[in-house]
Order: structure tokens, then C-alpha cells, then sequence
């Protein structure tokens, strides 16, 4: 028997459920692929599935931020809603179906850009890295590949790279653009010690040997982008 009193028994049960709850929605994945007889309707229905909890997610963060929220609060909502989206979807629908081809091999997901930094307005685009080991497997490209449908059957605004570690510090050195993005790289799912390699490479051989360069190319940048203001209304 329950020795709460009825109003906080009302609010208990009133309690909003989590936005956006992985371990639930990989629960009713499975249950589709239990149910469904052919993979395009469980793809299908899944993408349905993503397509409400999406939105629900989205309403949650829209009352939170009405009802009095910060908007910094509000950003880093919607970012981790978006990280456990791609989470849900690599693990359910993309990696499955290509694990015995990839032979052990993982695709790592990075947040990059302004994604990286874990605050998202809505509607903003999802800038990942999906870094890859040094000689992989085709499978990989499948499973980047199907990711990327699902995410944009989902009407998200993906700006994607696919790169190994040497290959991200290589056109780092050549695209301050690049540069610039992967300072705030972030991992969301995949092999951390890849992502950690990365990063440490990153800083030792591009951010240590390139800092005065690079902060004189961002202010260049900087007085470029006011000009253009100040030329317009």
C-alpha cells in the first residue's frame, strides 16, 4: 500500500516520462522485428516510431523552455536527445545488418562543429565524423550508409564526413574549416580508444604546432564576416 498522500500520488503519476528513452525505444524496435514479416516494414515502422518520439521530445523541450527554462538548458536537451537518436539507430537499425561483414570492425560516430559542443537549437544541423579504422572493411560504408537514410527519412539536417584518424589530421592541416570543427569533436557511440587517438593526435601535431596560425586565420575570418554585415541592413 502506498503511504503517499493523494496529491503527490496524482503527481507521481502525472511524472512525464524521460525524453526520448533509448532502452525503451530499442525494447519496441525489437518487438517490431519480432513482429514484422519483411525487413522494409520493420525499417518502416521503426522510422514511424523515431518520427513520434521525435516530436514528442521536441514538445517537452518547447514546454520547458516556456514554462520558465533556460535556453542553454533547453539546447543540451535537445543535443543528447539527438545523440541517443543516432544511438538507437545504429545500434538497431543500421549495425545489425551488416555485423557479420564487418568482421569485428565498429564505426565510431563523432559530434563535430557546433554539434560538438552539446547545445542544439531546433532545427539545427547535425555535423558528425563517422571515423573509421585504417583499412575497413566495405561493411562500414554499409553501415554509414544505411545510418544516414534513416536520419534523413527522419528530416534531420546531416553534414557528414567519413575519414580515418590520418585522413582527418591530413585535411585539418589543409581546411581551417575542418580545423575549426573538430576542436570540439565529441563521441557519441563506437570504439573510444579510436576517438581518443584522435583527439591526442589532433592536439599534438595540429593544434600545438598550428596555434598562432589558426587564431590569426579566425580573426581574419571574424573582420571578413563583420564587413559583410556592415555592408547590409
Amino acid at each position: 500500500m502506498s503511504v503517499l498522500a493523494p496529491d503527490a500520488q496524482r503527481k507521481r503519476r502525472a511524472a512525464p516520462r524521460p525524453s526520448f528513452d533509448g532502452v525503451r525505444l530499442r525494447r519496441e524496435i525489437e518487438a517490431l522485428s519480432r513482429g514484422a514479416q519483411a525487413e522494409v516494414g520493420i525499417r518502416d515502422a521503426a522510422v514511424e516510431l523515431l518520427r513520434a518520439e521525435l516530436a514528442e521530445a521536441l514538445a517537452q523541450a518547447r514546454r520547458g523552455l516556456e514554462g520558465g527554462g533556460k535556453g542553454v538548458a533547453c539546447a543540451s536537451q535537445l543535443s543528447d536527445v539527438e545523440d541517443e537518436l543516432i544511438r538507437v539507430v545504429h545500434d538497431c537499425l543500421a549495425a545489425p545488418k551488416f555485423a557479420a561483414a564487418a568482421n569485428g570492425q565498429r564505426v565510431t560516430i563523432v559530434a563535430v562543429g557546433g554539434y560538438g559542443r552539446g547545445l542544439m537549437a531546433p532545427g539545427s544541423d547535425v555535423d558528425l565524423l563517422f571515423l573509421l579504422p585504417d583499412k575497413p572493411v566495405p561493411a562500414l560504408e554499409k553501415i554509414v550508409e544505411a545510418l544516414l537514410y534513416v536520419l534523413w527519412d527522419l528530416r534531420q539536417k546531416v553534414g557528414h564526413a567519413t575519414r580515418s584518424v590520418a585522413e582527418c589530421l591530413r585535411q585539418a592541416r589543409a581546411d581551417m574549416t575542418i580545423r575549426t570543427s573538430l576542436l570540439e569533436a565529441r563521441l557519441i557511440c563506437g570504439d573510444a580508444a579510436l576517438f581518443e587517438a584522435l583527439r591526442t593526435q589532433f592536439d599534438k601535431r595540429i593544434v600545438a604546432k598550428s596555434a598562432p596560425e589558426f587564431v590569426g586565420a579566425k580573426l581574419a575570418e571574424r573582420d571578413a564576416r563583420l564587413k559583410r554585415a556592415v555592408a547590409s541592413r
